[in-house]
């Protein structure tokens, strides 16, 4: 079930929340900021997922037990970051979260969120089309995706 909600990814209860990362351990900005200040060992597990800039990375994901108790996820679905084109790359996006939701099955995670315009922001994608993506990987999902629609 995805339902989409006016509240703080953050601060929500959820079990395990995602955001799109790129390949080059930046989380500099958009969310993936607020996520480094919050969750630093979600930074870590970027940094130890494989070297900076590799590509074999796009469609893939890290993960963590945060401090909190949730599972955070490092979606990654952007290659390169910065500039004035599309840095999301839907393929890559549609193959992580197929990968995470599978994951999430089996280690019991059944509230899952994700901030509304992931990739679209900074990562120049298109709102519909990643949200035809969301939709079609979690469609008939028996657990609970938030799309949360606020970002700090």
């Amino acid at each position: 079930m995805i339902i989409e909600i006016d509240t703080n990814l953050l601060e929500y209860p959820l079990d395990g929340f995602l955001h799109q990362a790129n390949c080059f351990h930046t989380m500099g900005g958009g969310i993936a900021f607020f996520i480094k200040k919050k969750y630093p060992e979600l930074y870590e597990a970027d940094v130890q997922h494989g070297p900076r800039g590799d590509v074999g990375r796009l469609g893939q994901f890290s993960f963590v037990k945060c401090h909190d108790d949730k599972i955070g996820y490092n979606l990654y679905s952007q290659h390169n970051f910065g500039g004035m084109h599309r840095n999301t790359n839907y393929e890559a996006l549609y193959s992580g979260l197929a990968k995470i939701k599978i994951h999430s099955e089996e280690n019991n995670i059944h509230k899952l969120g994700l901030p509304r315009n992931m990739g679209c922001v900074l990562g120049g994608g298109s709102w519909r089309v990643v949200k035809a993506i969301i939709d079609d990987v979690f469609d008939n999902w028996g657990d609970e995706l938030y799309i949360c629609n606020y970002n700090p």
